[in-house]
């Protein structure tokens, strides 16, 4: 399973009780960001783009951006993204670094 490394972030601003998970950059309004490595689902991809900015493949071929489709929520990253049909959401498992 291919790996990603990101942050999580605490104490950021209207979110304060939550985990707030980032791709490639500290939240800047966190108070306290801790290094994390996040696992992606079987069959998942992360490219480069030619700039260096991270990409994520799903197993069907679609790419998007990694800050765009990994997003917060119960306090676990996970992918968020929408296929064109109806929208989706899978917990990644984590660990600090």
């Amino acid at each position: 399973m291919e790996k990603i490394k990101g942050y999580a972030n605490y104490g950021v601003l209207a979110h304060e009780k939550q985990v707030i998970f980032t791709v490639e950059t500290k939240h800047p309004h966190a108070d306290v960001s801790e290094e994390v490595e996040m696992e992606l689902p079987e069959g998942w991809k992360v490219a480069e783009t030619e700039a260096g900015g991270l990409l994520i493949e799903s197993p069907e071929g679609e790419t998007w951006p990694a800050d765009k489709v990994i997003d917060s929520f119960a306090d676990a990253p996970v992918l968020s993204y929408f296929d064109g049909v109806k929208g989706h959401r899978i917990t990644l498992v984590w660990n600090l670094l």
